[in-house]
C-alpha cells in the first residue's frame, strides 16, 4: 500500500482525512502503474533509536537521496513544476467531484 499526493484530499488538505473529503485517485490502471513503479524504484527502512530525531533524519535522508516528488528539505530544480502540476490536478479533482468532468 502506497499514500501518493494524488490520494490526498482534493483541496490539498494533509493530516488526518476529515469525514466528507473527496479524494483524487488515478484510476484503477494509473494505480496499479504507479504501485508497479513504487515497488521497481521506492525502499524503505525503519530504524529504532533513542539518540536521534526522526525529523532529523528524515532531512538527512531527503537531502541524500533528493527524491522527486519532494518539494521540500532540498534544492528540488523541478519544484515549481511540480506545485503547478499537483494545484492542476487538484482543480481537476474539485471539477470532477462537481461532475464537470468524467472519469479518463
Amino acid at each position: 500500500m502506497h499514500t501518493t499526493f494524488g490520494s490526498c484530499p482534493a483541496r490539498g488538505a494533509t493530516g488526518t482525512p476529515q469525514r466528507g473529503a473527496h479524494y483524487y485517485t488515478f484510476g484503477e490502471e494509473g494505480e496499479a502503474r504507479l504501485t508497479r513503479w513504487l515497488e521497481e524504484h521506492a525502499s524503505f527502512a525503519c530504524r529504532a533509536t533513542e539518540d536521534l530525531i526522526a525529523e532529523d533524519v528524515e532531512t538527512q535522508l531527503i537531502q541524500l537521496v533528493t527524491p522527486p516528488l519532494n518539494l521540500t528539505k532540498w534544492g528540488n530544480p523541478l519544484k515549481q513544476r511540480m506545485r503547478e502540476a499537483r494545484k492542476a490536478m487538484e482543480v481537476r479533482a474539485a471539477e470532477f467531484q462537481r461532475g464537470l468532468l468524467s472519469e479518463g
